[in-house]
């Protein structure tokens, strides 16, 4: 719509190439998966207070973040047809791994409990 509304016919290739052929489904399941499940999934309060629905819901997110930035780059990059090989696995293993490897440096560096906080007992025992 921003395309639309500011006349700027440079930027449409973007969503030609993304559209059309192979490109087009993979679209539609990035707008699925991102959008579309999420929504739906989490308009009931119980399913929001449910944390196997939302670690399931959390887990497609993440799949469907990989997938839009699979879809930003991958197209300008191969002019052919969408495929997964080699370097995408090693380039999002590499992430993870970067990813677990500084979350445990920096959740070793300091305690995950308020050790001089005066109410930690209390809201250890906390029941709702």
């Amino acid at each position: 719509m921003l395309i639309w509304y500011a006349n700027i016919p440079e930027e449409t290739s973007y969503y030609i190439t993304r559209l059309n052929g192979a490109w087009g489904s993979l679209f539609v399941a990035n707008l699925v998966l991102n959008w579309i499940v999420p929504f739906l999934t989490l308009l009931p309060r119980a399913t929001k207070r449910s944390t196997s629905v939302m670690a399931k819901i959390a887990a497609v997110v993440l799949v469907g973040r990989w997938l839009d930035g699979y879809l930003m780059i991958y197209p300008a990059v191969h002019k052919g047809d969408p495929g997964i090989g080699i370097s995408e696995i090693g380039i999002t293993i590499g992430t993870l791994a970067l990813a677990c490897l500084l979350i445990s440096r920096a959740l070793g560096k300091a305690a995950l409990l308020p050790l001089r906080d005066p109410y930690l007992q209390e809201s250890l025992h906390y029941h709702q």
